[in-house]
């Protein structure tokens, strides 16, 4: 049993032996690797706080170098909209500089007594420029005027850097290089006796002296003013001219401005000047004018004003057809039918046509922009008022002429507010006022030939005035006198019926038509004729030809919707009724047929002669 033990232990000593060394081996590898494990974790965790205060410091360093690139890209920013805004200064500086046609007054030379005395040189060309700008606010156009300034107010001294130059210098640089300015200069000074001479000169300015006592400095810069207008903006000064009824004044200032003025301003010059010569009356002078509007024209294609008075021309020389011919090629040319917007320039076709709303906003619009006065040579608000008789808005045609009354010396203004009161009395069925001031007009229209010039064949109207008053002989006479026009035939017919002469005025209603046949007024007071003596399917076929021609005329459309309501049509009555009270919202006796077609009442009514 022991020599087997003793045998069997060696083998299991030297077994054990030999697993004891392979399985150190590994123990002392893991042990090394644990140490080496726990150093590496006391290092991290050493180091932990580091790598942390490292990542914050490096965030706070990119978040630095984020700023600084912000502010960077913002001060290039800023650097080049500095630039753009400079670039686009200059841009403005010049094209200002290139467009400027100001008359530019500069400080007058005075002797040291004077400045003394309160007149420095500074004074005195303050003084002219006032004179001179109240001229030309007065002057009532809507062609582009000089901007009148003086030399030192209103300075922007900003310098630019490294350069010592102000922005005021430089704009006036340019403007001297690439504007059209005019300059005016001048002295004052006092004679031996103690009398004042002012003298002015400039570019295109020929130079001229005044003279005047030691007190009428007013009136020497106002003389000055004036000789510095007339050669700074001629066509400006003819309009003035014709606004004080000073038509051959201005005629014969045209004629010897004409050769020297410049290519610019010739067409606007062409255009008063044939304005001036039209008021001057004559078949002569008119055929004259229309010549210097054509020239106007062909200066200048889109001068719509001038198409207009080529039209009111036409019209003076008893034309109307030809006028409206005229009227609708320039329609055509410009894409329709004018509406209510800013298109003074068809002011005749308007009135031709009956087109009386867009005729009405027209005027109501320029009245607006020039202070109530109109750009025209004309006040607008009697205007407007006499419009308003037509759509039968009585009480804003009251209105609109009061606004008028403080201009009672020009002779345009009284003639028409002397129409206009005696239509608002015919309307009214004050036969007397309405006499008294057609009679009052019809004198202003005789001895003022400006007058005769701006309402051509409104001497018509006068005779129904006369006609109502049984004034026949009167009435026949001015019917004679006023020409041959559309209202003067269909008013000659209206009379002839009121006269029981059924006959003879259906000759003259289809005189009207034909003298113009696309007017509708002709039509309109035939169609009315027939409807006063029940032949209401006649009637309505002229009404009919009336409102095609005339679609911004209420008048036919009512006495159309009176002859359906005649005839018991309510219902096509009223739709009458309602499109002529879009055209005239006030009429009163519009809205009384309305009405009454609502209740299916036919009430019929005595009108004034003329509706």
């Amino acid at each position: 049993m022991e020599s087997i033990e003793q045998a069997a232990l060696p083998g299991l000593g030297v077994k054990g032996t030999a697993d004891s060394g392979r399985s150190a081996q590994p123990a002392s590898q893991a042990e090394d690797q644990d140490s080496l494990q726990a150093l590496q974790k006391r290092q991290l965790r050493d180091e932990h706080p580091l790598r942390i205060a490292y990542l914050k410091g490096q965030a706070d360093i990119t978040q630095l170098q984020r700023i600084s690139q912000r502010l960077r890209i913002a001060s290039q920013a800023f650097v080049a909209l500095l630039a753009c805004l400079l670039g686009i200064s200059v841009l403005v500086l010049i094209i200002e500089a290139i467009r400027s046609r100001a008359i530019v007054i500069r400080e007058f030379s005075t002797p040291p007594q004077l400045a003394d005395r309160g007149l420095s040189g500074r004074v005195v060309a303050g003084i002219l420029l006032d004179e001179l700008t109240l001229l030309q606010s007065s002057t009532r156009t809507r062609l582009e005027k000089r901007k009148v300034s003086d030399a030192w107010s209103n300075q922007i001294e900003l310098e630019l850097p490294s350069t010592g130059i102000s922005i005021h210098q430089i704009e006036t640089l340019l403007r001297q290089r690439l504007g059209h300015d005019l300059t005016v200069s001048g002295d004052l000074v006092q004679s031996s006796a103690g009398e004042l001479m002012l003298t002015v000169r400039g570019e295109s300015i020929p130079a001229r002296s005044f003279k005047g006592d030691t007190n009428a400095i007013k009136k020497l810069t106002r003389e000055a003013a004036v000789h510095i207008f007339e050669h700074t903006q001629p066509s400006h000064y003819v309009a003035s001219l014709i606004a004080k009824g000073l038509s051959e004044e201005a005629v014969a200032f045209s004629e010897r401005v004409f050769p020297t003025t410049t290519e610019a301003d010739r067409p606007y010059l062409l255009n008063q000047w044939a304005n001036a010569l039209q008021n001057t009356g004559g078949p002569a002078n008119a055929k004259q004018s229309l010549f210097l509007y054509r020239k106007a024209l062909a200066l200048r294609k889109d001068f719509t004003n001038v198409h207009n008075n080529i039209m009111l021309t036409t019209i003076v020389m008893g034309r109307e057809q030809e006028a409206w011919e005229y009227g609708r090629n320039h329609l055509q040319r410009k894409g329709g039918r004018p509406s209510p917007k800013k298109e003074l320039g068809f002011g005749q076709w308007n009135q031709l046509t009956w087109n009386l709303q867009a005729w009405r906003a027209v005027l109501a619009d320029d009245a607006r922009q020039y202070r109530g006065i109109g750009s025209g040579n004309q006040l607008r608000h009697p205007v407007i008022a006499l419009i308003d008789t037509r759509l039968h808005d009585l009480e804003s045609a009251r209105f609109h002429l009061s606004l008028g009354s403080g201009a009672s010396n020009d002779s345009t203004i009284k003639a028409r507010t002397h129409f206009v009161r005696g239509r608002l009395a015919a309307l009214e069925g004050n036969k007397s006022v309405a006499l008294r001031e057609m009679e009052s007009f019809k004198s202003e229209y005789t001895n003022n030939k400006t007058v005769a010039a701006n309402m051509p064949g409104y001497l018509c109207w006068v005779a129904l005035a006369q006609e109502e008053a049984k004034l026949r002989k009167k009435a026949d006479q001015t019917l004679r006198e006023a020409g041959r026009y559309v209202n003067c035939l269909r008013f000659r017919g209206d009379i002839l019926d009121r006269r029981g002469d059924w006959k003879n005025a259906q000759l003259a209603y289809a005189d009207a038509v034909r003298l113009a046949p696309d007017l509708p007024a002709g039509y309109y007071s035939w169609g009315a004729a027939l409807a006063r003596h029940r032949e209401c399917k006649a009637a309505m076929e002229q009404l009919a030809a009336a409102a095609k021609r005339g679609p911004g005329w209420a008048d036919p459309l009512k006495a159309w919707g009176d002859c359906l309501a005649f005839q018991g049509q309510w219902k096509e009555a009223l739709k009458k009724y309602q499109e002529a009270s879009r055209l005239a919202p006030e009429w009163v006796a519009l809205q009384q047929a309305i009405d009454n077609a609502k209740a299916h009442r036919y009430i019929p009514k005595q009108q004034p002669l003329g509706l």
